[in-house]
C-alpha cells in the first residue's frame, strides 16, 4: 500500500487543497504540521526549501497544484475525459491568479491603512471578476444547483472551496465585506461541499488555525 505524507506548516494554507483531496477520496495520510519557530532548522530537510511537500514512500514532491491534479488523477476526482481535466486547470489557474497575484500583496503589506484600503479595493474592483466568472462556469453544469463538473465533487469543487474559504476569512478579519452574501449560487456551492460528510467530519476535527 502507497504510504503518503503531507508536510505544511500549521495552517490551512496552500496545504488544504490537498487535505481535502485525501478526505474525500478516503485515503489515509500523515498530516505533519510544522510550526513557524521550527521551519528554519526544518526547511534543509525539504527537496526544494518549500511547502507543501508530499512524500510518497518516502520520496519527496512539490509544488501545491502539481500534488492536487496528481493525487485527483489517482483517486478519481478528475472528472471524465481531457475536456473536464481541461476546466479543472483552468480553475486552478484562476484561482492561483486571485491568491498569488491579489492577495498575497494585501498580506504583506505592513501598513494597517494601506492594508485596509487594498482589501477594500480587490473587494470592490478584482473579486467581482473572480466571482463572475466562476458562476459562468458553475452554471454550465446543472444550472448551477450541483458541482463545477459532473454529479459529483471533483478537485474543481475542491480548489474554489478553499479559494473562497481563504479570501472569505481574510477579508473578514479586515472588516471588509468578502462579497458572499450577494453571491447565493455560489454560496450554495460553498455550503454543499463544506457538508459533504468526509469534509464536514474534516472540518469539525482539523486543528484550529487563524488561516
Amino acid at each position: 500500500m502507497v504510504q503518503y505524507k503531507l508536510i505544511y506548516f500549521n495552517a490551512r494554507g496552500a496545504a488544504e487543497v490537498i487535505r481535502l483531496v485525501f478526505k474525500v477520496a478516503g485515503v489515509d495520510f500523515v498530516d505533519e504540521r510544522i510550526e513557524m519557530d521550527d521551519w528554519i532548522n526544518r526547511k534543509h530537510e525539504m527537496i526544494h526549501g518549500k511547502l507543501p511537500v508530499l512524500e510518497i514512500d518516502g520520496k519527496q514532491y512539490t509544488q501545491c497544484k502539481a500534488i492536487t491534479l496528481h493525487l485527483a488523477r489517482e483517486f478519481g476526482l478528475m472528472g471524465c475525459g481531457n475536456m473536464d481535466k481541461f476546466r479543472i486547470h483552468e480553475l486552478q489557474e484562476l484561482l492561483a491568479d486571485m491568491l498569488q497575484k491579489e492577495m498575497v500583496k494585501i498580506h504583506l503589506e505592513q501598513d494597517v491603512y494601506r492594508k485596509k484600503e487594498m482589501a477594500t479595493a480587490f473587494s470592490e474592483d478584482s473579486l467581482p471578476k473572480y466571482l463572475d466568472f466562476l458562476e459562468v462556469r458553475l452554471k454550465e453544469n446543472n444550472d448551477g444547483k450541483g458541482f463545477f463538473i459532473g454529479e459529483k465533487i471533483t478537485a474543481a469543487d475542491l480548489t474554489v472551496y478553499c479559494a473562497l474559504d481563504t479570501v472569505d476569512n481574510f477579508l473578514n478579519k479586515l472588516d471588509v465585506d468578502s462579497r458572499f452574501s450577494s453571491r447565493p449560487l455560489l454560496k450554495d456551492h460553498f455550503d454543499r461541499v463544506a457538508t459533504d460528510p468526509a469534509i464536514s467530519v474534516w472540518i469539525a476535527q482539523r486543528p484550529l488555525t487563524d488561516m
